[in-house]
């Protein structure tokens, strides 16, 4: 059972919520202060000419709590459920008449798989018609997954050379939520 203090009528009375039948006590994870909740905030830093990007890690913008970090990769060391998400940020020249597809892929690999799987994806069009500016387009993406330990997450970009590398335009990140 619950309790509490009646401060909405400022009585200060204590009071006892009921449980429901055949309601299970949990535990909460977040009453337990000494216990890190695990988060991972990674920011894009530099793209390579290799089509590869520089994520960081160890700045004050970027988060890495009870996960790990490898060479590009989110790490999960606790099973359970997550929000993943992402937000890459891009910008072109003017447009000359033609289309451009962006694309934001999270993708994921099982540690007992070798195989690379997408968990997300998100496209949107760019410079459809005739604009004589720059254009700045981002897309974000977000969802809950059931991840296993041991399963990394990764961002693939497309085309990178349009995407904006700086820590508050392209990032990823993923946090447990039970």
């Amino acid at each position: 059972m619950e309790e509490g203090t009646d401060e909405a009528n400022n009585t200060g009375q204590q009071f006892t919520l009921p449980t429901p039948v055949g309601a299970q006590q949990r535990t909460s994870p977040h009453k337990d202060p000494t216990r890190k909740l695990p988060i991972a905030h990674i920011i894009a830093l530099k793209k390579f000419d290799n089509g590869s990007v520089e994520w960081g890690t160890n700045r004050m913008e970027s988060s890495l709590q009870a996960m790990d970090y490898d060479n590009g990769s989110i790490i999960v060391l606790e099973a359970g459920y997550y929000y993943v998400y992402s937000q890459v940020s891009f910008v072109g020249p003017s447009c000359n008449n033609t289309s451009e597809v962006l694309e934001s892929k999270v993708l994921y690999q099982q540690h007992s798989s070798h195989k690379v799987l997408e968990l997300m994806e998100a496209t949107q069009s760019a410079c459809e018609g005739s604009n004589k500016k720059r254009w700045y387009q981002s897309i974000r993406q977000g969802g809950v997954f059931q991840l296993g330990k041991g399963t990394s997450l990764s961002l693939k970009i497309s085309p990178l050379d349009r995407a904006e590398t700086e820590y508050h335009k392209t990032y990823f990140g993923a946090f447990k939520v039970q």
